[in-house]
C-alpha cells in the first residue's frame, strides 16, 4: 500500500503534468487559429474571384444566345458585356462590385501561384509563370471596368482592337508582332482545351461524388468552349498580320458576330452560349464549394 505522502506526490506530478499539456495544447491551438486567419482572408478572395468571373461569363453567354436569335445584335466580349451597366448609378455598383471581384481574383491566383509545389522542376516555374500572366490579365481587366465607370474608356470591341491593329500592320515589324500575338493567343487557347479535356479542372471540391460527376461535365465542356473562342481570336489577329488588313481582327464578341454569318452559324453561337453558361455555373459552384488552400493545388 502507498503511504499518504507518496500519493499526494504522485497526485502532485500527475497533475502537474496535465497541467503542461494543457497549456501545450492550447498554444498548439493559438497557433493553428493565427495561422488560419490568412487563410481564411485567401478563401474570401477565391471565393469572391470566380463568382465575379462567373457573373461575366453569364452576361457572355447570354449576349451570345441573343446573338443566336437575333443576327442583328452585336455580341460582347468580356468587358463589352458589361457596357449595360455603364449608364446608371445602379450598374455603376456592379461595375464596381465587379472590379472588386476581379481584383480578388487576380489575387488569388497571384497567393496560389507562390504557394504551389505540386510540379517540381521546369514545370513548377512554367505553371508559376502562367498563373501570374492570368493573374495580371485579370488586373488589366480590373483597369478597363473602373475605366468604363469613369468615363475615361468606352468599353472596346473591334473598333479600338483594329485601330491598334492597324497602327501597327503598317510595317513588317509590326505584322511580325501582331502576327506572334496572335499565335500566343491561339496557342493559350490550345491550352485551355487541352486542360478542359484531360486536367483536374475543379479542384478540392467539397461535393459527395454524384455532384461532382454531375457538374464536371458542365466544367469540362465550358473550359473547352472558352478555349476555342480564344484560339479563334488568335486565329483572326495571325490572318490579319498577314493579310495587313486590321479588318480581319476581332475581339471574343466580334469573332462570336463573325461565326453567325457563316452557314450554321447560328447552331456555333448556341454553342458557345451554352459553353460560357456553363462556365459560369461552374465558377459559382467552384466559389460555393472549393476548398481554397493555396498549398492545395
Amino acid at each position: 500500500m502507498f503511504s499518504p505522502r507518496v500519493l499526494s506526490r504522485q497526485l502532485r506530478t500527475g497533475a502537474s503534468v496535465q497541467f503542461w499539456r494543457n497549456m501545450t495544447a492550447a498554444k498548439s491551438t493559438k497557433r493553428k487559429s493565427g495561422a488560419s486567419r490568412p487563410s481564411l482572408a485567401v478563401s474570401l478572395m477565391g471565393r469572391v474571384g470566380y463568382a465575379a468571373r462567373g457573373t461575366i461569363y453569364l452576361l457572355i453567354g447570354i449576349s451570345a444566345g441573343r446573338t443566336t436569335l437575333d443576327p442583328g445584335h452585336r455580341p460582347g466580349g468580356l468587358t463589352q458585356s458589361l457596357k449595360l451597366f455603364q449608364h446608371y448609378w445602379a450598374g455603376g455598383i456592379v461595375l464596381v462590385l465587379l472590379a472588386f471581384g476581379l481584383a480578388c481574383f487576380a489575387g488569388w491566383l497571384a497567393v496560389a501561384a507562390v504557394y504551389r509545389r505540386d510540379h517540381p522542376g521546369r514545370a513548377h516555374y512554367a505553371l508559376v509563370a502562367g498563373m501570374l500572366g492570368d493573374a495580371a490579365v485579370y488586373v488589366g481587366f480590373v483597369g478597363s471596368v473602373l475605366g468604363m465607370l469613369f468615363g475615361a474608356w468606352s468599353g472596346g470591341g473591334d473598333d479600338e482592337l483594329q485601330s491598334w491593329i492597324g497602327w501597327l500592320v503598317g510595317g513588317v515589324p509590326g505584322r511580325v508582332l501582331v502576327g506572334l500575338a496572335g499565335a500566343i493567343v491561339c496557342g493559350c487557347g490550345a491550352g485551355l482545351v487541352a486542360w478542359g479535356a484531360f486536367g483536374d479542372i475543379e479542384g478540392p471540391l467539397e461535393l459527395p461524388p454524384a455532384e461532382k460527376r454531375l457538374v464536371q461535365p458542365i466544367g469540362r465542356y465550358g473550359t473547352g468552349g472558352r478555349g476555342v473562342a480564344i484560339a479563334l481570336v488568335g486565329v483572326f489577329l495571325v490572318i490579319s498580320a498577314i493579310h495587313s488588313d486590321p479588318h480581319d481582327a476581332h475581339e471574343l464578341g466580334g469573332v462570336l458576330r463573325e461565326l453567325r454569318g457563316f452557314s450554321y452559324g447560328a447552331a456555333v453561337t448556341a454553342a458557345f452560349a451554352l459553353a460560357f453558361v456553363g462556365s459560369a455555373i461552374f465558377d459559382f459552384v467552384i466559389a460555393g464549394f472549393r476548398r481554397f488552400n493555396p498549398r492545395d493545388p
